[in-house]
């Protein structure tokens, strides 16, 4: 996910003007068939990509899309106020598909996020756990104050996007039986192999000893 936010003079001016630091929470609302996995964000944390992620559930990676729930995800940033532009991105995966006789392909909607900011307070820090927002005084909504000075854009600033459309492709129910043999017989054929590998180089190893004696 790439989320790019322009900060205009009238946001500096009304929100963020004399402010030595903010913090950013951008609100992402994923949809069943979309995840982040926590540990690679945990990952990305630790590597200093400057983000802090938290879930409102847990995420199962394993489980199809039908199978699963919308979540949501909590990114926050700090920032410097007087920049002009921010740039937030993540990974995310996208989750198999219920088998279908009538489609190839099955669209996934991702939503725009919502992007709030925090400039109240001298030592503001970001939350160990989503219900430390509370803590905070007040969280302003950039989203709804100034929808009209806020681009949420792919690397091309000039390029709104409300939704973004993934199709996903979707496993033919008529070729079941096929996949299902293919993939046996490949599994079959690459155990015997390795089989066959360990057996052999062992032997070469024996004799390779037995010389040696």
């Amino acid at each position: 996910m790439y989320t790019e936010i322009n900060f205009w003079e009238e946001h500096k001016t009304k929100l963020l003007k004399g402010r030595p630091e903010c913090i950013l929470m951008l609100v992402e609302t994923l949809p069943a068939g979309v995840y982040v996995d926590p540990f690679e964000m945990n990952e990305l944390e630790k590597f200093g990509s400057g983000n802090r992620f938290h879930y409102f559930n847990d995420v199962d990676v394993e489980k199809p899309a039908y199978q699963s729930q919308q979540n949501v995800v909590l990114v926050y940033r700090m920032f410097n106020p007087q920049s002009h532009l921010l740039n937030i991105s993540f990974p995310v995966h996208f989750r198999y598909q219920l088998p279908s006789d009538t489609v190839t392909h099955r669209r996934v909607y991702l939503n725009a996020p919502l992007i709030y900011v925090n400039c109240n307070g001298k030592n503001l820090v970001i939350p160990h756990v989503p219900e430390q927002m509370a803590h905070f005084d007040t969280w302003t909504t950039l989203s709804v104050i100034d929808k009209e000075q806020l681009d949420f854009s792919k690397p091309d600033p000039k390029e709104k996007l409300v939704r973004l459309v993934v199709p996903i492709p979707v496993g033919q129910r008529d070729k079941q039986t096929l996949v299902t043999v293919v993939t046996l017989l490949i599994t079959t054929v690459a155990a015997f192999g390795i089989i066959y590998y360990i057996v052999k180089r062992e032997t070469i190893n024996f004799y390779e000893r037995e010389k040696i004696e």
